[in-house]
Parts: structure tokens; sequence; C-alpha cells
């Protein structure tokens, strides 16, 4: 039996970070997978754009969508994932994987 992609509620599956079209990903905001992902961008021609500021902390959901940090919240809230306010970090109007995992 199949599941159309559509029909399976979205939930946040990884956190993520955004440099420019680029996401990497990780159970952690740069934990040892994205910093592998990292080191590998250069040797890819892969332009870092961190400096610039431009990257986006968020996460990912199990249909590949990027999030950033308050929309992965709402949608943490929305779908009912089970969420752990007393260790999500910040002020509490952003996600942090903390929250989640």
């Amino acid at each position: 039996m199949s599941v159309e992609l559509e029909s399976v509620e979205r939930k946040v599956i990884a956190a993520a970070c955004k440099y420019g079209e680029t996401i990497i990903v990780g159970v952690r905001h740069y934990d040892g997978v994205m910093h592998g992902q990292l080191k590998q961008m250069p040797q890819r021609g892969l332009e870092l754009v961190e400096s610039r500021g431009d990257v986006v902390q968020g996460f990912i959901d199990n249909k590949g969508n990027f999030l950033d940090r308050v929309e992965a919240l709402a949608l943490v809230k929305e779908s009912g994932q089970p969420f752990y306010p007393n260790r999500n970090g910040g002020d509490g109007s952003e996600l942090y994987s903390e929250g989640v995992w």
C-alpha cells in the first residue's frame, strides 16, 4: 500500500541551515553532521555565505520544506508533534531542536 505524500501530516524532522539556496541538515544546529557538510561545500564549488550574514537557521519538514525557527514552532504546535517548552531555548517565539528531541 502506498501513501500519497499530500496525505501525510507535516512534521518537523531535522535541524537545518540555509545558505542562499543550499540547505544543510543535522540533528542539532552546527552538530558534527552539519560541520561535515560545511567542510564539503568549498570542495563542491559551493560558496559559504555565512560571513555575509545570509545563513538562516531553521528546520526541514518531512516533505522537504525549509522552515525558519518561527515557522517550525508554529508547525510543531499545529501538528500536535511532541514539544517540550521547558527545554526549548530562546524567548519562546522560535523553535530549538531541544524543544522537539
